[in-house]
Formats: structure tokens, sequence, C-alpha cells
């Protein structure tokens, strides 16, 4: 999944589970929480066995993230094989996550709101 389409989906208020594929060492350093999306932590060892708890059925996308993508890759492809639907993984990691607040977010909000697809903006200014 590339950034503009998350921010796209994210600002059209879809439903959305992050889940953050990293060791729990790992998410020690930073872990992304949102109010605009529901956020997970499911190593990537365990997503066999633990995946099924977040529901996935009841969102519209799950998104795995990880700091380059290879293990999110990964992640998507097991979650895909267990028959679940609408699974993606972010291109380029957590580097792309951590710019959307910034100019990505307020182009596609901006656009969105030329287009009538939403009536005001979902961040605040």
């Amino acid at each position: 999944m590339k950034a503009k389409k998350f921010v796209t989906d994210v600002v059209l208020k879809k439903k959305i589970a992050l889940v953050d594929v990293r060791s729990p060492l790992e998410t020690a350093v930073w872990y992304p929480k949102s109010k605009l999306f529901d956020t997970f932590l499911i190593p990537l060892p365990t997503v066999p066995s633990r995946l099924y708890k977040i529901h996935p059925e009841r969102y519209d996308e799950v998104i795995f993230i990880c700091p380059t993508g290879t293990r999110a890759a990964s992640a998507s492809l097991m979650a895909a094989m267990m028959g679940y639907k609408n699974v993606y993984f972010f291109k380029g990691g957590y580097k792309v996550l951590t710019g959307l607040t910034g100019g990505i977010y307020r182009k596609t909000e901006k656009r969105l709101l030329a287009e009538g697809k939403i009536k005001e903006p979902t961040l605040p200014r």
C-alpha cells in the first residue's frame, strides 16, 4: 500500500487496523497510536496464531507495518493465505508513516475536500 492511498482511506474514515509486526523490544522505542485508526502489536512470528484476536473481518483494511516493509509483506502474505481479505503492507515502512501528518496528508485532505468526498478536515489545523 502506498502512502497516498493510506491517507485517502484515513481521510475517508475507513475502518483501518494498523498491525505492527516488530518485536516487543523494538516497539519500546516507538509505537504508533492514533485516533484515526486502531493499532495492534503482533510480532511477525505470532501472526498465524494471534491475528484472529483483532477480528480482521471487522475492518475495511488491515495494514501491516514494520521499519522497512519486509516483515510487513510477509505478514500480509500469511494473512492472505489464512483467508483474510483486504490485507496490505506499508511499502517503505515507518519512514513513510511518520511523514503522513505533514504534506501528503494535507494535500490529500485538500483534494478530497475539493472533490466533495469529505465535508470537513479530519485533523485539527
